[in-house]
């Protein structure tokens, strides 16, 4: 009997397992990235919500509340009242 032919459908069972264990896996790498993205969007949303542009914490508009009474260099103040602040509200 000849054994050829149990060889070559072995060989390609084995490339078809292959191919699909890398198919499973790109899948799974696609997805994982995909809800990361949409977590980022989310989060961009909330910042560039009508309220959130009233706080001063916004990483969209590159505000932030200083550690101390005034803003670190490269900075400018940004006047105004700031719920979520209770120092002084800086700019980039």
């Amino acid at each position: 009997m000849d054994k050829k032919g149990a060889e070559i459908a072995t060989s390609t069972i084995v490339m078809i397992l292959i191919g699909l264990v890398v198919l499973v896996v790109v899948i799974l790498l696609f997805r994982q990235q995909a809800t990361a993205g949409a977590k980022g969007y989310g989060e961009f949303q909330k910042q560039t919500s009508p309220d959130a542009l009233k706080k001063c914490n916004n990483i969209i508009l590159g505000r932030f509340c200083a550690e101390g009474s005034s803003c670190p260099e490269g900075s400018t103040s940004v006047p105004g009242v700031w719920p979520d602040c209770n120092t002084v509200c800086c700019e980039r």
